[in-house]
């Protein structure tokens, strides 16, 4: 079965991210792992971002352990028709105003209900069965190191991998 090349499955994989929306997060706590599904959207280096409640077990843990993973996949209901990513990488809590900016711009062009959010927290908040919270949002980056694009339609389990270095 012929490979990809670099820029070839650098290509699919963002393609893949394009078309999907969440991503299922993996973060520990020492010996203790914690998932949590997220909206996410990717830049041009396969940067990942997502907004977390500052106050979330994820994004707790995220403060004492940098080191992620995460799944994005289809829910297919035959084998031959799986295809998704896994990755693994850092989490960071985007801090630069540029950054904040470029990210919340992709946010909105990809979640555009969002928009609604910052425009009238109340209403969305009432949507969401959240009266009388605050709640505050950060955005984070996971920059993945290592993705492995899976798609079964080229075999059982066929995986092809995808290193990351320095965002690139």
């Amino acid at each position: 079965m012929k490979s990809n090349t670099a820029k070839d499955l650098r290509s699919e994989v963002a393609s893949y991210l394009a078309v999907h929306n969440s991503m299922v997060l993996a973060v520990t706590d020492g010996n203790r792992p914690w998932a949590a599904a997220v909206f996410y959207v990717h830049d041009r280096s396969l940067n990942l971002y997502f907004l977390s409640e500052d106050t979330t077990r994820h994004s707790s843990l995220i403060m004492s352990n940098r080191l992620a993973a995460a799944t994005i996949n289809e829910d297919p209901d035959e084998w031959q028709k799986i295809r998704g990513i896994q990755l693994e990488g850092t989490v960071t809590k985007v801090s630069s105003t540029v950054e904040k900016v470029k990210a919340m711009g992709l946010y909105l062009r990809k979640f555009p209900f969002v928009r609604d959010f910052f425009i009238s927290p109340g209403k969305l908040l009432s949507k969401m069965a959240i009266r009388g919270k605050d709640v505050a949002f950060s955005i984070y980056r996971l920059t993945p190191e290592r993705i492995l694009y899976l798609d079964n339609s080229k075999g059982f389990s066929h995986r092809e991998e995808l290193r990351l270095h320095n965002g690139n």
